[in-house]
């Protein structure tokens, strides 16, 4: 399948996404922050293209998380990002967070809600996949999670959580299991 006519080899290009089956009580007790466009149902993650992506080739998919702070479209610099731009072998997908300084104090609420038990990141990772498969050519067996300081948190928590939709994670300066983990 062509990918859409926006999406580029050299930069990360942002999508918006919805997400179902966060649990409605995280929501409620977790607002993000006023005058932000994103919410936990309302997402967006970033997409760079392999140079010259092949619509009859199935390539891998690398995403990446990045480390604590930012804006809500932290990923637009490719989170953790494992090539660079040009290369011809992988999707880089990276995820961003949603700003609540009520689920994550530390960081202005710019971090992941990667420590709660009803946490709604494994639903967002789900539906990113989702969606990235069914807008580019890819290879199923081949989903990589990889991140850094916070996003290596989340990565731990994300990785466990969809082991059914991973091949691997990896982690960079942190990680680790949170103690209430989804």
């Amino acid at each position: 399948m062509d990918p859409p006519p926006t999406d580029s080899a050299t930069q990360f290009v942002k999508h918006d996404i919805e997400v179902t089956g966060v649990d409605p009580a995280f929501i409620t007790k977790y607002p993000p922050n006023a005058g932000t466009t994103y919410n936990w149902t309302h997402r967006n993650y970033f997409v760079r293209l392999p140079a010259n992506y092949d619509s009859t080739k199935s390539y891998p998919v690398a995403i990446g998380t990045s480390g604590c702070g930012g804006p809500e479209t932290v990923g637009s610099e490719g989170g953790y990002a494992t090539l660079p731009a040009g290369q011809d072998q992988v999707i880089q997908v990276a995820l961003s967070y949603v700003l609540s300084s009520a689920a994550n104090s530390d960081c202005g609420g710019a971090v992941f809600a990667d420590g709660f038990e009803n946490s709604p990141e494994p639903q967002y990772l789900a539906a990113v996949v989702k969606d990235i498969q069914g807008k580019y050519c890819t290879d199923s067996k081949k989903v990589f999670l990889g991140g850094y300081s916070s996003g290596a948190f989340e990565a731990i928590t994300l990785g466990c959580a969809n082991a059914n939709i991973l091949r691997g994670t990896g982690v960079q300066i942190g990680g680790g299991l949170r103690q209430h983990a989804p």
